[in-house]
């Protein structure tokens, strides 16, 4: 391509692509700051196909797409609500909002989560640029379709999430861990950690819970005055030997 000088107009950014969530190698910044929510995944729980001789290219399906693609090219104009579809969504919408407080890790849902119901219009919009005979409407058919693949690729999202979760809490545990080691004799304040680590009350129990099975901390209360404050302590640092110890 020559450097040159181009202006481009309400610009917008589609990826399709294949990939694994290994290679894809997905940081807690990735999620925490919206990256991943912005990504419609799909999971195949096929095996790979092994092709000894990749068939030939469906032209016919080819073409179909070519023309598809040039007639939304062309589409102009504003898309607007049928009347039954948005007092649908409106319900939907609420279904969202509800099923959002049920979710365990709400921290690492939310950026996807804020997010389903613009992939849910878009869908809409996408399906009927996509027929035959485009009429700029968000149809009920249409938002139904969409709130239906939108169920079937958050479960996607949440698997992938169950992984990525894994490797999360591993790495919070590790930051905590070195934290208590670090405040030495005094312990490390359960409000300090919970602050720097960046997680729920939830996710802060599950990873004091996990390190004092480990036997690694201890956990004690300490008063300040007229304040108690929970104190974490490593199990062994130097000058102090928890009385359980041999």
């Amino acid at each position: 391509i020559i450097p040159e000088e181009r202006i481009i107009k309400d610009p917008t950014l589609n990826i399709l692509a294949a990939s694994t969530p290994d290679w894809l190698q997905l940081k807690e910044a990735d999620v925490l700051g919206g990256f991943l929510g912005r990504f419609l995944p799909i999971c195949s729980s096929n095996t790979t196909k092994r092709l000894a001789i990749r068939p030939e290219l469906d032209e016919a399906v080819l073409d179909t797409l070519v023309e598809r693609l040039r007639v939304i090219q062309h589409l102009t104009g504003k898309y607007v609500w049928q009347d039954e579809a948005q007092e649908i969504f409106k319900g939907l919408y609420d279904e969202l909002c509800d099923e959002f407080q049920k979710e365990p890790n709400k921290a690492l849902i939310q950026p996807y989560w804020a997010r389903i119901d613009t992939h849910i219009r878009k869908l809409a919009i996408i399906f009927d640029a996509c027929s035959p005979q485009p009429t700029l409407t968000i149809t009920k058919d249409n938002l139904m379709r969409a709130w239906g693949i939108m169920e079937l690729i958050t479960g996607y999202y949440k698997e992938m999430l169950g992984s990525i979760t894994y490797s999360f809490m591993g790495k919070k545990e590790k930051q905590l861990l070195d934290m208590i080691e670090e405040a030495g004799l005094e312990g490390l304040e359960h409000s300090v950690a919970l602050q720097h680590l960046h997680v729920t009350a939830k996710q802060m129990r599950e990873l004091v819970a996990t390190l004092k099975e480990k036997e690694l901390i201890i956990e004690k209360e300490v008063k300040n005055g007229r304040k108690t404050s929970r104190v974490y302590c490593a199990k062994r640092v130097e000058g102090y030997i928890d009385d359980g110890s041999e």
